[in-house]
């Protein structure tokens, strides 16, 4: 994964003898140096956020918010850079990037400034154009219906003069979607049958 901070390129050399008598690579810092170039204080500061210089990891007191924002900034870096992730296959893996604005030493602090405060606990990044990139332009909060309506494999079914998505489908004519999905993939139903509204007669009938 591509770091949010480039490591000075003097630490990025060999573990000589000498290595961990070096002092930390922020000037003015002349504390003993840890890890990637920083001593404890400005390691935990880049580990945290990104930014070995930021004091305030969390910010108006928001402290549960921000920690969620980060773990979603972190977590799109991964996915996009991490070769390892299991996700990789179908972000980085297939092109996918994270825009200049939200990497480096002020990535996260952009991400928050860009994006905003998450509407509710159900929405999550999400990206207009599956096929883009991770932007500003090309990024919003969206719920899980909404996420489901904009993946690359959707399949949309006509009826009525109407073409939607299953969870389309669900909302318009008050079906759960469990039951769609059983009508469909259990049943095996043709579009008309898939979406006939249930008999109220038979509580038990999909």
């Amino acid at each position: 994964m591509r770091p949010a901070y480039s490591i000075p390129s003097k630490y990025n050399a060999g573990r000589g003898r000498n290595y961990m008598s070096r002092i930390c690579s922020i000037d003015g810092c002349n504390r003993k140096h840890l890890s990637n170039g920083f001593c404890r204080l400005h390691y935990d500061r880049w580990k945290n956020n990104g930014n070995p210089n930021k004091v305030q990891f969390y910010k108006d007191g928001h402290k549960k918010d921000n920690l969620v924002m980060y773990r979603i900034w972190s977590g799109m870096k991964t996915r996009c850079y991490n070769k390892k992730c299991k996700s990789y296959k179908n972000y980085g893996g297939r092109g996918i990037k994270v825009c200049d604005r939200w990497l480096g030493i002020d990535g996260f602090a952009n991400f928050l400034d860009d994006m905003g405060k998450r509407p509710t606990d159900k929405h999550s990044l999400d990206r207009v154009n599956p096929n883009g990139p991770y932007s500003p332009e090309n990024c919003r909060w969206a719920t899980w219906e909404q996420q489901e309506n904009n993946r690359r494999i959707n399949k949309y079914y006509e009826y009525d003069g109407k073409k939607m998505t299953l969870p389309q489908w669900s909302r318009e004519l008050g079906i759960s979607l469990k039951t769609l999905h059983y009508r469909k993939y259990i049943k095996k139903l043709s579009v008309p049958e898939l979406l006939a509204p249930i008999d109220t007669r038979y509580s038990r009938q999909k």
